[in-house]
């Protein structure tokens, strides 16, 4: 009996002890994988284009194809990848969320194209591709400390991207482990800046690479106008005024002038008052007023009733104000989204994502939004957006943060019993 007595004591103080532990430290633990609804679709077109809720893609054999070839498109109608080498009569089948997978693609709609090789047969479906890991939140506090480029460590980051901007654009671009970055041997100027994206090892289980960050301008922000004489067929210009022009167009009533993105998506159109008495337009301050971002763009003159359309091809234009930081530290707490506020933000645009695309979209002054009436799911995210007060002297709009998946989490209490009662929650994710 005392034999069994001593082993039942040692038994409830070993698990007092265990408890006491549980109870002086908070229970955390995180999911390896992120919780994810493959969603299945029938495109119901020609093709029969099918994905299944494993992932994989399918479509019907198409007479006279000697093969096929698979096309990804973004939302924006960019093609960033294809398949081809396997794909025939015999073989109409590919596992297109492992692809998507192994290559980190961002959460998002994309466009899934099917071409029938020897055929004038192509199909299209659309596509919410939810990835399986999270995202790195972007690099913070950017600055610049001399000539070299510093901001703050991203957790999980292994590496960073870091690239030199004038007013041309690129300069030099660096990949390091630590900061700062020094760029002396260019010699940054006045008005320069930086960008900054963090990145893992690229691991099927890695985080997916942040967004890239904009650094405020060198100095005291000034910045000097890129100016083009293209030499095309309307010899269009950009003038140190900043202004565009361009040749007048016989039999032309009039021009409209197109701002278009690098791979031609149309950003904005002027029209009015261009005629060929007024063959000019302020287009520096008119992307001023529309905030567009630093970066490349494409320009089009358009004569009406005459003549082609003529194009300055890759013009980099730099914005005349700072973007704002991205919200950081998303979370989520019960089903109500949460953000740390960022300096200089008059709201907010956030929005939730279920395994379709979103759900909603809502603007707030407020670092939090409740979404219990839509019930987040396991896996479902949000995002946010730090928007300005819309002045010509506020900063640009922040990039768009990615929140982590939803997870579900449970509230466990211990009461461990020894000099005193310890009482504690933990939090199990």
């Amino acid at each position: 009996m005392k034999t069994k007595s001593k082993i039942l004591v040692s038994i409830i103080l070993t698990l007092a002890l265990i408890v006491s532990v549980f109870a002086l430290t908070p229970l955390t633990a995180s999911a390896k994988e992120r919780d994810r609804e493959i969603v299945a679709v029938d495109s119901g077109n020609s093709f029969s284009m099918r994905l299944s809720d494993s992932g994989v893609l399918t479509w019907n054999e198409v007479t006279g194809a000697t093969g096929y070839k698979v096309t990804l498109l973004n939302s924006m109608g960019q093609r960033i990848w294809e398949w081809d080498n396997t794909l025939t009569n015999d073989n109409r089948m590919l596992p297109f969320i492992v692809e998507m997978d192994n290559r980190k693609y961002d959460s998002g709609r994309y466009v899934i194209e099917v071409i029938a090789k020897d055929t004038n047969n192509t199909n299209s479906m659309s596509y919410y591709y939810t990835s399986n890991v999270d995202k790195l939140e972007e690099p913070r506090d950017l600055k610049w400390l001399g000539n070299n480029a510093a901001w703050e460590y991203v957790d999980g980051a292994n590496v960073y991207t870091v690239s030199l901007y004038n007013f041309e654009g690129v300069v030099a671009t660096k990949t390091v482990t630590e900061c700062p970055v020094d760029f002396s041997e260019y010699n940054p100027q006045n008005g320069w800046t930086f960008t900054v994206r963090a990145e893992t090892n690229g691991a099927l289980k890695d985080k997916r690479n942040s967004n890239i960050a904009e650094s405020p301008k060198k100095g005291d922000g000034t910045r000097t106008v890129n100016t083009v004489d293209s030499g095309n067929a309307l010899n269009m210009k950009i003038t140190e005024s900043e202004v565009l022009m361009w040749d007048e167009v016989p039999g032309a009533t009039g021009y409209q002038v197109i701002l278009k993105n690098p791979i031609g998506f149309e950003i904005y159109r002027w029209d009015n008052d261009l005629t060929n008495n007024a063959r000019v337009l302020s287009i520096i301050s008119e992307m001023d007023r529309l905030k567009v971002g630093t970066g490349h763009y494409r320009f089009e003159v358009e004569p009406k009733g005459a003549g082609n359309v003529a194009v300055i091809a890759n013009y980099f234009y730099t914005s005349n104000v700072d973007q704002f930081e991205a919200p950081y530290n998303l979370k989520w707490n019960g089903s109500t989204a949460t953000w740390t506020a960022v300096d200089g933000a008059s709201s907010y645009d956030v929005t939730l994502y279920d395994f379709n695309g979103q759900v909603k979209k809502a603007t707030v002054t407020d670092d939090w939004y409740d979404f219990s009436e839509y019930n987040p799911q396991d896996g479902w995210t949000f995002k946010v957006q730090a928007e300005g007060d819309g002045k010509s002297t506020a900063k640009r709009s922040s990039n768009a943060t990615e929140s982590p998946a939803k997870t579900t989490s449970y509230n466990l209490t211990v009461v461990a019993y020894g000099t005193g009662n310890l009482t504690d929650t933990g939090k199990v994710s």
